[in-house]
């Protein structure tokens, strides 16, 4: 990892802990400030990074004035006013998955800036070899961001793991591992590797500070956010003293919105992780084999894509309006209207005539499809990795793309 990509990550922790002046005065930021500021350095760093974002603010002459508005705003929202990621993305008109990538691209803006601005050499940058950089720097965690294919993690999936990898601990403590999750808990919004990373720490933490038999790992769902609670009884005549494993836990949770909180009483620790929920996007499937329907179904399945199905058009076209579809796999041979006309159709309605149209059938016919509006075409019988293939070039063609 770069330089620039460590600094960056001591930047985003800085941010997420801008009223922390603990945490801000063993920040590697603090080369940041000038030589004299020995009184008060978190503080002086405090003020450095909020007067950075406030120089963020655009001129209403610059030709980037609207994108710069942008991250000026979700700055100031997000770490000046301390704004919820779903106050600011209702405020800002945009979904909670889409916020985030924007939030990414508004720290590596500050980050650019305040960079160039830095008075050193790359050798005495923040966060390279310095003994003091905290533990999101000394990982090379960048990539969890960038890493697209892996963006969402199914829980239950990935707690079967972290159970295993934390069974040898258990037993070393003679102690054991329960969970039990809701049935229909979601993807979440956080990279595979950060999660099972992050529950490791936590388990791993709870076992060895037990005093009971047993490590209790719960889950419930709220508002976007799915909260985990890792409980344990704690020895009576020794008081939890919190942990320093658990930061590292918590830098990973912040890069991906989450959080992790610690509370102990006298005989029980209880710590809670609270991690966003993927927000899915809507696949509409008209079909009139709801046999097609479940299969597609389960191919989408822990992905970011959820398929609602209607079998008659006539039905799927009322419910356009409510579903709101990222896109629509359309069969052609259907009673009471087929595909073609109804194809047709939701080109001549301004509402769809953009949206992704997937032309789905036994029909070898996919100039046609193509003429007609079609975006893409797929041949039945399909299998999973076409239909998801098909999925993952929609970010691609926002409207009517032939291929």
């Amino acid at each position: 990892m770069s330089s620039s990509d460590e600094f960056s990550l001591h930047l985003r922790s800085a941010l997420n802990h801008l009223y922390d002046p603990e945490y801000l005065a063993k920040s590697p930021l603090r080369r940041l400030l000038p030589a004299h500021v020995a009184r008060e350095p978190a503080l002086a760093l405090q003020s450095l990074l909020i007067r950075a974002i406030e120089d963020l603010r655009p001129r209403s002459d610059s030709l980037l004035a609207e994108r710069d508005q942008a991250v000026y705003e979700l700055l100031l929202y997000r770490y000046v006013q301390r704004l919820t990621q779903e106050e600011i993305a209702h405020q800002l008109g945009v979904s909670e998955r889409q916020l985030r990538r924007n939030q990414n691209l508004a720290i590596r803006v500050l980050a650019d800036q305040l960079w160039a601005a830095y008075p050193g050499d790359e050798a005495s940058t923040p966060g390279v070899d310095d003994p003091a950089a905290d533990s999101a720097g000394d990982e090379s965690f960048a990539w969890l961001l960038e890493d697209e294919q892996e963006a969402l993690t199914d829980p239950n999936g990935a707690l079967v793991t972290v159970t295993e990898l934390a069974e040898p601990l258990a037993q070393r403590y003679a102690k054991a591992v329960a969970w039990s999750l809701p049935p229909d808990i979601p993807p979440l919004a956080i990279h595979p590797v950060a999660f099972r990373q992050v529950f490791v720490i936590v388990l791993a933490h709870a076992l060895q500070a037990s005093n009971g038999p047993m490590v209790l790992l719960t889950a419930r769902q709220a508002e976007g956010t799915v909260h985990f609670a890792v409980e344990t009884a704690l020895p009576a005549s020794v008081a939890w003293d919190g942990g320093a494993d658990l930061q590292q836990a918590e830098e990973l949770l912040h890069l991906f919105g989450g959080a992790l909180v610690a509370s102990a009483s006298t005989t029980q620790l209880v710590l809670s992780v609270s991690v966003p929920v993927y927000e899915q996007e809507t696949v509409l499937v008209i079909d009139d084999n709801a046999d097609f329907i479940q299969l597609l179904r389960r191919y989408a399945s822990g992905t970011r894509f959820r398929v609602v199905g209607f079998q008659d058009p006539r039905v799927a076209l009322r419910a356009l309006a409510t579903v709101q579809p990222r896109a629509i796999v359309l069969d052609v041979m259907m009673p009471n209207m087929d595909g073609w006309e109804m194809l047709r159709r939701l080109r001549r309605d301004a509402a769809t005539a953009s949206l992704p149209i997937i032309v789905c059938t036994m029909l070898k016919q996919p100039e046609l499809a193509h003429a007609l509006g079609g975006t893409f075409f797929l041949a039945k019988p399909i299998t999973q990795a076409d239909f998801l293939a098909a999925l993952a070039r929609l970010d691609a063609h926002s409207g009517i793309a032939p291929q």
